[in-house]
């Protein structure tokens, strides 16, 4: 099971409501990124710089970690598609998109020589908006196979993933269960609540991952996922729901019985306890506080924890 994300299309990650989903769900989110990024930090946009110092964002560079029989396979792609398509690829400005040089290597001028890219804009290529999402597709699913990255391609709703599409029912299924299992709220969260939440919560994401993606595969395991898909993914969370009811209810439940068992004669002790002689009071409290640690600590070591700690976090 993978521990971290790989972000694509753009260098810079968006500041939007479903990124703070996925930065409580990975150990870490990277970004594929130039290597003239790590010499000139003040490229980044503002908010990426933010998340990069914080370290929930790490760059990776893509320079020399795909195969040239890769990228063979991607610009046979393109010739095939240019023979469909011909000039049309390059009717009118809004259906282009820049690709960075390092991300292409010498695939660029390849696809040049062919006529699906312009390089008038060093270091940039130009390349029809399809083309360029399958490109980067192609380039993120590859990059996350890379032993030094290993992680699972992530995207903002509604990017194209051609190349991605026999990960598309699994992905879809993690963000359903995931915007059941940790909602983010329409107000804006700030870094700094993210950082301390893991700060806190950190020791319990890796079990609650393993609990999340085992009903994923669960879930895309069924022959007859697609024609039963909203029932499926309702009993998911109907489960979840009640797993989630019986650990809150377990957290006030055990504070409540430890109070009204012991915290309350303790107050009576407390009372009925000279002032010059607190003792009695003080000793009861000391057997009473690692009490209720323990049995709180018992449960919430649960890996559904997770997502009821965020629940009341966020």
């Amino acid at each position: 099971m993978k521990s971290n994300a790989l972000y694509y299309p753009y260098i810079n990650v968006p500041d939007a409501k479903w990124l703070y989903k996925v930065l409580l769900y990975w150990d870490k989110v990277m970004s594929i990124v130039p290597m003239e990024y790590y010499y000139h930090p003040d490229m980044y946009t503002p908010f990426m710089l933010q998340l990069v110092r914080n370290e929930l964002v790490v760059p990776v560079t893509p320079a020399g970690k795909i195969s040239s029989r890769e990228f063979d396979k991607f610009f046979h792609y393109a010739k095939r598609t240019v023979r469909k398509k011909g000039s049309k690829f390059f009717e009118g400005k809004r259906f282009t998109a820049q690709v960075h040089m390092e991300k292409l290597g010498d695939l660029g001028e390849r696809l040049v020589e062919i006529g699906v890219a312009k390089s008038d804009n060093y270091p940039w290529y130009e390349m029809p908006r399809g083309l360029a999402n399958h490109f980067m597709s192609f380039i993120a699913l590859n990059l996350s196979r890379d032993e030094d990255i290993m992680a699972d391609p992530v995207t903002y709703n509604g990017y194209p993933i051609q190349r991605l599409r026999q990960n598309f029912m699994k992905t879809q299924v993690r963000n359903e269960l995931l915007d059941f299992l940790l909602p983010v709220p329409d107000e804006h969260i700030s870094i700094d609540d993210v950082l301390f939440f893991k700060m806190q919560h950190g020791d319990l994401l890796t079990q609650f991952r393993i609990f999340v993606e085992r009903e994923v595969d669960k879930i895309c395991s069924i022959s007859d996922i697609e024609c039963e898909y909203e029932e499926i993914i309702d009993q998911s969370k109907s489960i979840f729901a009640i797993k989630s009811a019986e650990i809150e209810d377990a957290l006030r439940s055990r504070w409540k019985k430890i109070a009204f068992q012991y915290v309350i004669p303790l107050f009576s002790v407390g009372v009925t306890c000279s002032l010059d002689n607190p003792s009695p009071f003080i000793a009861a409290a000391g057997t009473i506080a690692p009490m209720f640690a323990s049995n709180c600590k018992e449960v919430s070591k649960e890996p559904m924890a997770y997502s009821v700690f965020a629940k009341r976090t966020f």
